[in-house]
């Protein structure tokens, strides 16, 4: 129990340091995605270009709209934070149960030294 309780932590913990790899991560995936991918994304977040320094999924912009890294690395990072508070939030409810049915037992072992009296 111990080792699934210390991997969870683990987990927590890289989904909250992880947030900050996430632009470059992206950029090199904007990169080497195809042009169709590109543009499903422009569409889906309403913009052009991943940044200033990297082209549209159909090669131009308007500039109307703007870019797709600060959209996309928001979304992520929302939903990384959000996996972290989830695994956070039931790492400390096992903490609990744990803690919970060990004084369940240390109480069941008491009252069963009392009997024996």
């Amino acid at each position: 129990m111990a080792i699934l309780l210390i991997l969870q932590l683990l987990v927590t913990a890289f989904a909250f340091a992880e947030r900050k790899r996430i632009y470059t991560v992206l950029q090199n995936q904007w990169q080497q995605a195809d042009l169709s991918v590109k543009n499903d994304l422009e569409g889906s977040f309403g913009c052009c270009g991943f940044n200033k320094d990297t082209v549209a999924g159909d090669g131009h912009c308007d500039g109307t709209k703007p870019y797709c890294a600060d959209k996309i690395v928001e979304k992520m990072q929302s939903q990384t934070q959000s996996i972290g508070i989830i695994a956070l939030i039931l790492l400390l409810i096992q903490i609990l149960g744990v803690a919970a049915s060990y004084f369940f037992y240390a109480g069941l072992k008491k009252i069963k030294r009392n009997r024996g009296r």
